[in-house]
């Protein structure tokens, strides 16, 4: 199938989804699903078995990029996403040429005292993908190790997570590890804030002013299974090619098979 198909694919499952509302959204003290991302790094959170989730997240350029994510075994999550540019306004559709991917295992469930840990690979970066560079405006995590752990205060629910990666879309010279860490904050039963670091370290020198990604996102469980985004990425304005933040919307959809 081509990747163009892929993309069709997915955008229609998001919206033919939209007509079943069966459970919770992601957002908010009342939320029936975990988070899997703080904004754009991963967290220990995971799908359940049986269950499945579609996002569609906008950019620049007039791009969209549609993922769906199922959960096929307890603790295993598995993922295909493809992005391009140009579906809004006038131009060519640009797609990148190669899907992500994305595999996720829980090692270990959170307790008492301990964090959730999580090891996966994603393949998928946000932004325009570069055929010429092999690389998306964002790099994507790569291999990663994340850990979550959740506590309730007297402002409600809050989630730390953290985790370090390893993206192979650097040139091989300037690949490192890299780390990122964030946290989540529940606004009532519906609504969440989330705020990620990202240090970027294998990006600073060659496509970054500074070293840093600080991305924020504001969560609403709009309609039962239904989770509406909006985020402001490099709030620090670090991203050589862009001047100021970013707005982003992104729409996750979340069901059982």
């Amino acid at each position: 199938m081509k990747t163009t198909s892929l993309i069709a694919v997915f955008c229609a499952l998001l919206i033919a989804s939209a007509a079943s509302l069966l459970a919770d959204g992601t957002a908010g003290s009342k939320s029936t699903y975990e988070t899997r991302f703080i904004v754009d790094m991963p967290t220990a959170g995971i799908a359940r078995k049986g269950d499945f989730a579609v996002r569609a997240t906008t950019f620049s350029g007039g791009g969209l990029m549609a993922e769906l994510t199922a959960a096929p075994f307890a603790n295993f999550n598995m993922g295909l996403s493809v992005g391009g540019t140009g579906f809004i306004g006038s131009g060519d559709i640009i797609v990148q040429s190669i899907p992500g991917i994305l595999i996720k295992l829980r090692a270990f469930d959170e307790t008492l005292f301990t964090p959730a840990f999580t090891i996966g690979a994603s393949t998928q970066g946000y932004g325009r993908y570069s055929d010429s560079q092999k690389r998306f405006r964002t790099l994507s995590a790569g291999i990663f190790l994340a850990a979550s752990k959740n506590f309730e205060w007297f402002l409600g629910d809050i989630a730390l997570h953290a985790g370090i990666n390893y993206s192979f879309e650097p040139p091989a010279d300037d690949r490192m590890p890299n780390f990122y860490a964030g946290a989540e904050q529940t606004l009532g039963s519906f609504i969440s804030v989330n705020l990620e670091y990202n240090a970027n370290l294998d990006e600073y020198g060659s496509n970054m002013d500074s070293a840093g990604l600080l991305n924020a996102s504001l969560r609403w469980a709009m309609e039962k299974n239904i989770t509406l985004l909006f985020q402001l990425r490099d709030m620090l304005g670090n991203l050589s090619e862009d001047s100021g933040y970013i707005r982003v919307f992104v729409l996750e959809y979340s069901n059982g098979f």
